[in-house]
């Protein structure tokens, strides 16, 4: 199963570097931006992210894809919906192997600038609120993988 993993992770790093181009605008790896599309445009974020745990027994291993996609709704209003497609290996010492795969937590997030002052052309202070919710994954959980 490992070898699996393995192949699945170097074919993301591969499409990571194959697919990376120059950005039009930078964002910070982990939080929303502060800026917003504009009216009737649609923004697309795609994260990979890699988690590994080991010790006592456990050795669970996880890859997780989250797109995003924001909408503007105004000069001051997004919405935004995220998506994590999730694999997992999960080993458990004297027990078999679990793979799961599926939809994980789905994210509905409003965002709206309540104040903004410009500076220049250095950059600028904003306030923004937000609202969200998260839906329940669409299976309830995550889809065990039948055996190889």
């Amino acid at each position: 199963m490992h070898s699996m993993f393995a192949r699945a992770r170097i074919a993301l790093i591969g499409g990571l570097v194959l697919g990376s181009g120059q950005g039009l605008a930078q964002e910070a790896a982990l939080t929303p931006a502060a800026t917003f599309p504009a009216k009737g445009r649609t923004t697309v974020r795609q994260q990979f992210h890699f988690m590994r745990h080991t010790g006592n027994g456990v050795d669970v291993s996880q890859l997780r894809l989250n797109t995003s996609a924001t909408l503007g709704l105004d000069r001051d209003t997004s919405l935004a919906v995220r998506v994590p497609l999730v694999y997992r290996e999960d080993l458990r010492t004297g027990t078999d192997e679990l793979d799961t795969f599926g939809v994980d937590e789905v994210t509905l997030t409003v965002k709206r600038r309540l104040w903004q002052v410009d500076h220049g052309g250095y950059g600028s202070t904003r306030l923004a609120a937000f609202a969200g919710a998260h839906l329940p994954a669409p299976s309830g959980d995550l889809v065990a993988l039948p055996d190889r």
